[in-house]
């Protein structure tokens, strides 16, 4: 996986450079953004968590349309993965988590 991380991060123009350890090109580096831009199932669960961020940080009353976009792109992917029958991968794990992460945020909005 180093080589392949190694791989991202040269096509996104980071490698020369120094980082601090809570910059933005820190969390570009790590694992998971790696994960990520491998996996498209990762790749739209992690837009979509950052589009309800997004959507939180700027007092949307609906989602945003990128919102419903990457949670439905996420969807069809983890069921299109768990059809298949076969073990799902560490990113369709983290897809699901992060698809619950946000459902249950939402219903906690219902009760108040």
């Amino acid at each position: 996986m180093h080589s392949n991380r190694s791989s991202v991060q040269d096509k996104l123009g980071l490698s020369p450079f120094q980082v601090e350890a809570d910059s933005l090109a820190y969390y570009l580096r790590s694992t998971w953004i790696s994960y990520a831009l491998s996996d498209p199932c990762l790749l739209h669960a992690t837009l979509f968590s950052a589009s309800v961020q997004f959507d939180a940080l700027t007092g949307a009353q609906q989602p945003a349309y990128a919102t419903l976009y990457h949670q439905f792109k996420t969807i069809n992917l983890v069921r299109s993965r768990l059809a298949d029958l076969s073990s799902p991968n560490d990113a369709t794990v983290a897809s699901v988590l992060l698809l619950a992460m946000h459902s249950v945020s939402d219903l906690s909005k219902l009760d108040h």
